[in-house]
């Protein structure tokens, strides 16, 4: 997320977390866990493909949208839904600070 944040491209392992943060050939390459072979081809296309260079500020425009405070947001907001379906009780999204309320 570091280098999406600074607009570099990214060629990352499709596994843990990594599929989540980038998307295949639009905000960074993604290759299989641990295949070295694999890797070496996406470094050569990204390096052969100005075109690619494109990658890393789509990634930057990606990791602007997921800050600690939108990600907060976002858990209060499911945890409140999940908290409040069918119970008929205030909703702990009343909880949520003002200052929080405006992402």
């Amino acid at each position: 997320m570091e280098a999406q944040a600074s607009a570099v491209p990214v060629i990352a392992a499709a596994a843990g977390g990594a599929p989540e943060l980038v998307e295949h050939h639009e905000t960074g390459l993604l290759v299989p866990p641990n295949d070295v072979a694999a890797f070496a081809a996406a470094l050569a296309e990204l390096a052969g493909s100005p075109e690619l260079a494109r990658l890393g500020e789509r990634g930057r425009q990606r990791a602007s949208l997921r800050t600690w405070r939108r990600s907060l947001l976002e858990l209060r907001e499911a945890l409140a839904a999940a908290l409040d379906e069918g119970s008929g009780e205030p909703s702990p999204a009343a909880l949520i600070p003002a200052s929080l309320r405006s992402a």
